[in-house]
């Protein structure tokens, strides 16, 4: 007896536990951002009548949606999540769940909310919060945010959707309001990340071999300029009269490993590699 009744403690425990780190994996202060913007949609909208309770039931499953892109995003992430101070406690690196589990979570989490959406609500809040899910997970988490500073610009529109879902919950169709309440969270968003990643840099200098970190910064602290990085032009070092032999730019242009200029010491790439980055950071500045 005693036996089932301390088996009977431990699965309530554990189970609590569980259910904890699942809410955790919904990144709830993200989710809590999603509720408030989706309920500021839904009481602008100028609606006639309205049944409160399919409302809360509604906007609960845009919180659920807003909870799955998020475990989807930890599932993707948590390799990265466990290098970084502000993600190392999240429940895949701390081993509170698996990989597995929050995708599989994830996944049931997307369909059930936007069932559940269309159900108490409208095809059209259903299939907002599918492309909030989306976009989140497959163009910001997936393809954008490991290639282009740019992932918050971009990224940013499935943050902005939740007042526009709020809207159409009451409606059941978009208009010029919501629209408006969506470009401004749009434009507001990169400026808030992208103060958060320059904070959290030192975290992000832990995803890059500790020698390569310590060669980049000996040879800044080595030049006039600060500039560790220089462009093959006119097939010498950027700044340099000494000429690079073919077989050498031939081996820089193949991009596979790192070779220095033998006078400057500066890091060299070829000139292509140069033309698309500063492309990306012209680009990067201009919509700041």
């Amino acid at each position: 007896m005693l036996n089932t009744d301390t088996k009977a403690r431990e699965f309530k425990f554990d189970s609590i536990h569980y259910i904890k780190a699942l809410f955790e994996l919904m990144k709830p202060r993200v989710m809590s951002l999603a509720i408030f913007t989706c309920v500021v949609g839904f009481l602008i909208a100028p609606y006639k009548s309205v049944d409160y309770l399919y409302a809360m039931l509604s906007i609960t499953a845009v919180a659920l949606g807003s909870g799955a892109a998020g475990s989807l995003n930890c599932w993707y992430e948590a390799d990265v999540d466990k290098v970084m101070s502000r993600t190392c406690l999240r429940p895949i690196p701390t081993g509170k769940l698996t990989k597995n589990e929050a995708l599989i979570f994830g996944i049931v989490s997307s369909f059930v909310s936007v069932g559940a959406l269309y159900f108490f609500s409208n095809l059209m809040a259903a299939a907002l919060l599918a492309l909030t899910i989306l976009f989140y997970v497959f163009v910001y988490t997936i393809w954008l945010k490991r290639k282009t500073p740019q992932n918050i610009v971009i990224g940013g529109a499935a943050g902005a959707l939740p007042p526009v879902i709020g809207w159409a919950i009451a409606t059941g169709s978009i208009s010029v309001e919501p629209i408006i309440l969506f470009l401004k969270i749009f434009v507001g968003t990169p400026s808030h990340f992208w103060a958060l990643s320059l904070f959290k840099s030192e975290d992000y200098k832990k995803l890059i071999e500790e020698r390569l970190l310590f060669a980049y910064g000996k040879i800044r602290s080595n030049v006039k300029n600060g500039l560790a990085i220089v462009p093959i032009e006119r097939g010498a070092a950027g700044g340099s009269y000494f000429t690079i032999p073919p077989q050498v730019q031939m081996e820089i242009a193949s991009r596979k490993k790192i070779i220095t200029d033998e006078h400057s010491g500066r890091i060299l790439v070829d000139e292509v590699l140069a033309s698309e980055q500063k492309e990306k950071m012209e680009k990067l500045f201009s919509s700041i």
